[in-house]
């Protein structure tokens, strides 16, 4: 499967390009878009905790539940 995001786990506090099932409860990640490289937000935030493992949906897309992290919404108002 080809991601369409590019994932970053951090380890060791280094970002580390993963596949997204490597994502596992409690990981802390963050999602690049794989043309621009920008960071991916959301809400205002780059950056998630993992509160569970990969699931997939109905329609074969895969996610995991996430706590907001990493707060950047200054940078946007």
């Amino acid at each position: 499967m080809t991601d369409l995001m590019i994932v970053e786990i951090q380890e060791d506090n280094e970002w580390v390009v993963k596949s997204f099932e490597d994502i596992e409860i409690g990981s802390l990640f963050r999602l690049r878009n794989p043309n621009s490289g920008e960071l991916h937000v959301f809400e205002g935030r780059t950056e998630f905790k993992a509160t569970s493992g990969v699931k997939m949906n109905q329609a074969g897309i895969l996610y995991v539940d996430i706590e907001e992290v990493g707060d950047r919404s200054a940078e946007y108002n």
